[in-house]
């Protein structure tokens, strides 16, 4: 056992990385379980399905928030008809 003595900022500094690795890793999660839901959405009528519109905003946000907290940015998967 190590007898270092941690100073309040590097307790806040670990908890925080911590906090933003969880955050990202779910974000991450989020985005990849909206991709495959576009991917095998059904059919599109155009312009009639505000679902399918949903879900790419939904994408658009969590891409931003990634971007936001400095994850590289991945290339949107396109939906494949």
């Amino acid at each position: 056992l190590s007898t270092r003595k941690w100073k309040a900022e590097e307790v806040l500094g670990v908890a925080f990385e911590f906090n933003l690795v969880a955050a990202n890793a779910s974000l991450r999660a989020q985005r990849d379980a909206l991709n495959k839901e576009i991917r095998n959405y059904p059919a599109l009528i155009a312009g009639c399905d505000q679902q399918f519109e949903h879900l790419l905003e939904q994408r658009a946000r969590i891409t931003e928030k990634l971007r936001a907290m400095g994850s590289p940015a991945e290339k949107s998967s396109s939906r494949k008809g």
